[in-house]
């Protein structure tokens, strides 16, 4: 006979990373298993807020539309990209993208090292590199309720002043 909560053993073997807006970004960011890694110290001289996108050849989700759309309405953010994929898709993805910096990784890496779980996946970073804002983003309209806290900052403040 089956316990009523029998049904639960499965939920307890894999523990899901958890996000936490407020966290730090490393200052560097291992990005494949040969321990290859990306500094982050960048992130403190930028200008404005930073948003890191990180996708992947493999995601059916991942929008490069939506993020060429985003990248041109709000310009003022320093933009970085993390893409898992051969480098003739790197590529591709760096004639699309010339004026983002894009860095080859493996993303179930990343998904462990910086705590989340799904791709495509953006964060916000503000100048002393902790994450405000971050989440899935495939549309247009999801990257923009994740990048809200620095639309509001950068972009409504300035048309209210």
């Amino acid at each position: 006979m089956m316990s009523e909560t029998n049904h639960r053993r499965f939920l307890k073997s894999q523990p899901v990373p958890i996000y936490q807006i407020g966290n730090y970004l490393p200052s560097e960011l291992v990005l494949n298993k040969q321990g290859e890694t990306l500094q982050l110290d960048w992130i403190r001289n930028a200008p404005y807020s930073t948003i890191i996108f990180v996708m992947s050849k493999r995601c059916a989700a991942c929008n490069y539309d939506a993020v060429e759309a985003f990248i041109n309405k709000y310009p003022k953010f320093t933009y970085h990209m993390l893409i898992e994929g051969d480098e003739e898709y790197l590529n591709t993805i760096r004639n699309r993208f010339p004026e983002v910096p894009i860095a080859p990784c493996e993303s179930i890496l990343v998904q462990k090292e910086l705590d989340f779980y799904g791709i495509p996946w953006m964060f916000g970073v503000n100048k002393v590199g902790q994450i405000v804002a971050g989440g899935l983003c495939s549309e247009f309209e999801s990257m923009e309720r994740q990048a809200r806290p620095f639309i509001n900052v950068f972009y409504q403040r300035a048309k209210s002043v």
